[in-house]
């Protein structure tokens, strides 16, 4: 709420402050507890799992591997080529969380 209240009062300060703060840790273990829930192994649960999901929806939606590669700051067009392969898959198990 305190949050909330500062933002509220216009302060350029507080409009800068991030409305939540999440560590990856915190993220990691939701990811987890929410893994469980659907049936996948919480090992093979990791924050990283996003930028591939995000990766393989654009590539899936038809943006261009070269944006995709600027997007996600690929230095080789070989590695944003991972995104095009995981697209061919089905489905990825961050859409089933």
């Amino acid at each position: 709420m305190e949050i909330l209240r500062d933002r509220a009062s216009g302060e350029t300060k507080a409009r800068n402050r991030p409305l939540v703060e999440l560590s990856r840790q915190a993220v990691g273990q939701g990811m987890k507890k929410a893994a469980a829930a659907v049936g996948i192994q919480p090992a093979r649960v990791h924050p990283h799992a996003f930028r591939h999901t995000y990766g393989r929806h654009c590539i899936l939606q038809g943006v261009p591997v070269n944006v995709v590669q600027k997007w996600l700051g690929h230095s080789s067009l070989a590695m944003t080529m991972q995104y095009v392969y995981l697209a061919g898959e089905h489905h990825s198990y961050v859409d089933r969380i």
